[in-house]
């Protein structure tokens, strides 16, 4: 009897002990309560490395896998259009804004990845009679362009031994030098299958290691009594707040630790072993450089507040507030930046304050999604006087037919400039790769020297020129009122739609594309007298065959 008693008195204890822990661990991983105010500030600031997951989408993942193992054509059209009011020069801005309305671009292109072949036409067109036409070709190592209306032949490079070319375009005295320069930053050849590598520098496990390290060094220098909670209408705030010095000791010890980093340092190696083609010697010394050069100068004088806003365990709201003073001045300058995020979309709001002044300004991004369908809605406010919003859709994705709409409208005081593009991929279509040869390109890499390529450049431009003159008079548009050069903006809807349905990692796609502005300087037609132009030279005769 006593045994039974014992054995029953032992099962009581073991499930209060059992009963207890489970309700402690229940408290500490289900709950805050367990949790000291350092712990779960961290908790919650650590969900905003997810904020660009948003971007992220299994869709267009299986669209981007969709058309690495597919052949299909597409077809789409480039638009703009300009509303201009209360303008000190209406007449002269209209000319351009009424030559918009008749004007386009559009396109056909092939593309077989499997293959490594991809084809463009594309068309400027200033009215239905009068266009520009240019085209692209891209055979396994060779991408080539043609410009119809000045020169007959396709104008390409090839993916091997571009320093030879990069030696043939450094003379200072070519106009072509600025080409030598970029070709300077890329190695002889670039591996398409190793181009993540240009962008991703850590493995994953690298990354990881890495963010632990350093996570944990400004952990152990987060003390309890920097961080305190309050209530806040419905929400529970967690505040962390770090004075200057605090916040300089925990600069210098990420500092020194980075010196010592032996993984950063091997990963910086072999970036520009591998990628820059340096020899060690060369990275060895660069590392050195940037190891001495690593100080936590100070410029100004700052204070800082990190808070997270908590509704039923959930993080709803971030907010960084700088506090920066400048001695030298003695201004001061405070900057506050908000997220909030929801299941679908997020907020960023930026106010800076200083002085009489003050300056704001929002970024939302939204995001929704189906089995065949996504559509991203992206918008930035400045100081609610620019607005500039880009909507992007594509549906279809499980079908063979799958459409690519984008919208950028861009409002600035009273005026307005929308660009729309749409394009059109039809998957399983049959086509006929058009052949790349010596008959139909020249290739860079086979010019003698850079005279000769200044020569072919200076001809195909002064012939690009008269051409254009040409087509703009028959459009009855004045010189100097190209209708194009509103069209600059149009490669960030282009580019950014195209680059991310053909990702498979959609994320930070976006910053990257906006660098692309740039080319559309192309767009910027000039003016000349028209002449008919003449047939084709080939100015590297005599020079290796493709």
């Amino acid at each position: 009897m006593k045994k039974k008693k014992l054995i029953i008195l032992l099962i009581i204890i073991v499930l209060v002990i059992s009963i207890t822990g489970g309700v402690l661990a229940y408290l500490y991983f289900f709950t805050d309560s367990l949790r000291s105010n350092k712990e779960t500030f961290f908790k919650y600031a650590l969900e905003n490395e997810k904020i660009l997951d948003i971007f992220n989408s299994d869709t267009l993942e299986n669209y981007a896998s969709k058309q690495k193992s597919n052949s299909y054509t597409s077809e789409g059209t480039i638009k703009t259009n300009v509303t201009l009011e209360n303008v000190t020069d209406a007449e002269n801005d209209n000319n351009i804004v009424s030559s918009l309305q008749n004007c386009n671009i559009t396109y056909t292109g092939k593309t077989d990845k499997p293959n490594n072949y991809i084809y463009r036409n594309i068309k400027a067109n200033y009215t239905d009679m009068e266009s520009l036409n240019f085209e692209f070709i891209g055979k396994n190592d060779v991408c080539a362009v043609k410009l119809n209306d000045a020169y007959d032949k396709f104008i390409g490079v090839e993916n091997t031994n571009l320093k030879e070319l990069e030696e043939k375009l450094e003379s200072e005295e070519s106009e072509l030098f600025y080409l030598s320069n970029i070709f300077s930053l890329i190695p002889n050849q670039i591996k398409t299958e190793n181009l993540s590598s240009y962008i991703t520098l850590f493995t994953d496990e690298q990354l990881e290691q890495e963010k632990e390290k350093y996570f944990q060094l400004i952990l152990d220098n987060i003390t309890e009594d920097m961080v305190s909670k309050e209530k806040s209408d419905d929400y529970t705030v967690y505040t962390l707040s770090l004075t200057e010095e605090q916040i300089s000791n925990i600069k210098d010890k990420i500092f020194e630790e980075m010196k010592n980093d032996e993984v950063l340092k091997s990963v910086l190696k072999n970036y520009m072993v591998n990628n820059l083609e340096m020899s060690e010697e060369e990275a060895n010394n660069y590392i050195s450089k940037i190891s001495q050069s690593a100080d936590s100068k100070k410029t100004t004088s700052q204070s800082l507040q990190l808070k997270v806003y908590v509704q039923k365990r959930n993080l709803a709201k971030s907010e960084i507030i700088v506090n920066d003073i400048y001695p030298s001045s003695e201004t001061s300058n405070t900057k506050t930046y908000t997220i909030t995020k929801s299941d679908n979309n997020v907020k960023l709001d930026f106010n800076s304050t200083g002085g009489s002044s003050s300056k704001s300004s929002s970024f939302y991004m939204q995001k929704i999604e189906s089995s065949s369908d996504v559509k991203y809605d992206i918008i930035y406010s400045y100081n609610e006087k620019q607005v500039y919003e880009y909507i992007m859709e594509f549906s279809g994705l499980d079908g063979n037919q799958v459409q690519e709409n984008s919208e950028l409208d861009l409002t600035y005081n009273s005026t307005k400039y929308v660009c729309k593009y749409t394009n059109n991929k039809t998957f399983g279509a049959n086509f006929t790769e058009d052949d790349v040869n010596n008959n139909n390109i020249m290739l860079l890499n086979t010019a003698p020297n850079s005279d000769s390529i200044q020569s072919l450049f200076a001809y195909i431009s002064e012939n690009f020129e008269k051409a254009n003159k040409e087509k703009m008079n028959n459009a009855k548009i004045s010189e100097g009122k190209n209708p194009f050069v509103y069209y600059i903006p149009a490669v960030v809807p282009v580019a950014i739609t195209g680059l991310i349905s053909s990702s498979e990692n959609s994320k930070m796609i976006l910053p990257t594309t906006f660098v692309l502005t740039c080319g559309m300087q192309i767009m910027n037609l000039t003016n000349s007298s028209i002449n008919s132009i003449n047939s084709s030279p080939n100015y590297f005769e005599g020079s290796d065959g493709f």
